[in-house]
């Protein structure tokens, strides 16, 4: 999809676009963040098309996998060197070549974060290197589905000596994302589903397949898209999240605006489809089994206190259930820190080691 060859209008993500080109102009190699299935890609295709420099795209998505054999032979692949197993200078030289060609040379590499196994200082090392093998004329776009800097902290300075600056594609506006779905389909749109997409490319494509769009999650797909998108967050960003909802307080949701989560609509904070809104109220109604249930409530009868050990094998099990084992607590502990019904509200449960448990309202 991504060598669709669709020409986009001139007002297609106009201002994300003219950014990502200053900042090209500038020759700044930038972490660009998108959305899981929002459909960056068809983005930096247009990015591409309104430039006439060179862009070579690497593609995670492309690749059987996730290896650097894999990351380096798509590499070579791309720049058409035509013998097997070309080394880093190969592909360094072939870099430079076609830099000089064209004026400058801009490599997309797409969701380099599902690289995760690979992902260390030696392949920062060795982009770094490829980049300054001719550095006035080389750029870097690094996609991600979270900013670089925040999930590979322990990795800043191999990434900050890669990348200068990060930008957020934080979806598209219902006029783009027609656009982008008209390249790939000649069904005509449901208004409905655009709507309820939010400028979400992936969650259109489902909805645009379900049968009843007055309650689109009883739809599998449709559900899966959704849950898919709130479990791909991490779990300070759904405490977030779900406080923001609650309270429309924004204080603590910067990230969330930035990748496109949560928009401001009328000096009201939503989630970018109401979708993934109901998605999490129907989270908090789900029911607790029954062990689960009690653990809760003295946890939370006590909230910000420890409750010993012995206080809760008390309260959560009877007599007859007799001697309670570490490991049934533990397990237990384990179950509702975990059940979607606890994961939906704003709490922390801190052990303390040989004592007990603490509940945090975050």
């Amino acid at each position: 999809m991504l060598y669709t060859s669709h020409h986009y209008s001139d007002d297609f993500c106009k201002d994300l676009s003219n950014q990502c080109h200053d900042d090209i102009d500038s020759g700044i190699s930038i972490n660009l963040v998108a959305m899981p299935g929002a459909g960056v890609t068809f983005f930096l295709r247009s990015l591409s098309q309104k430039d006439s420099r060179n862009y070579l795209f690497i593609n995670s998505f492309e690749m059987a996998e996730f290896s650097r054999e894999a990351f380096y032979a798509q590499f070579a692949q791309k720049l058409n060197l035509k013998k097997d197993n070309a080394s880093l200078s190969d592909i360094s030289q072939a870099m430079v070549e076609k830099s000089n060609q064209t004026g400058r040379l801009i490599i997309v590499f797409n969701r380099l974060d599902r690289l995760e196994d690979i992902l260390d200082q030696n392949l920062f090392d060795n982009l770094r290197f490829l980049r300054d093998s001719n550095r006035n004329k080389i750029t870097m776009i690094l996609v991600s589905s979270h900013p670089l800097i925040e999930t590979h902290g322990h990795k800043i300075k191999d990434i900050l000596s890669l990348v200068t600056k990060t930008n957020y594609f934080t979806g598209y506006t219902e006029n783009d994302l027609s656009e982008v779905y008209r390249s790939i389909d000649k069904q005509k749109i449901d208004p409905r589903a655009l709507h309820l997409a939010g400028g979400h490319l992936l969650l259109l494509q489902v909805l645009m397949r379900c049968q009843n769009l007055n309650r689109p999650l009883s739809d599998p797909m449709v559900n899966l898209v959704v849950k898919d998108l709130y479990n791909g967050l991490s779990a300070k960003n759904k405490k977030i999240l779900n406080s923001v909802l609650s309270r429309n307080n924004p204080d603590r949701g910067n990230e969330l605006l930035n990748l496109g989560y949560i928009r401001k609509q009328n000096n009201k904070y939503e989630t970018f489809s109401p979708l993934l809104e109901e998605y999490i109220h129907s989270l908090g109604k789900q029911h607790l089994p029954i062990k689960e249930k009690r653990l809760l409530k003295i946890l939370l009868q006590n909230k910000g206190r420890i409750v010993l050990k012995e206080t809760i094998c008390d309260y959560v099990w009877s007599e007859k259930d007799g001697i309670i084992s570490d490991w049934a607590l533990n397990a237990l502990i384990y179950r509702l820190r975990k059940h979607s019904a606890f994961d939906s509200q704003n709490y922390t449960i801190e052990s303390r080691k040989g004592e007990g448990y603490i509940l945090h309202e975050n």
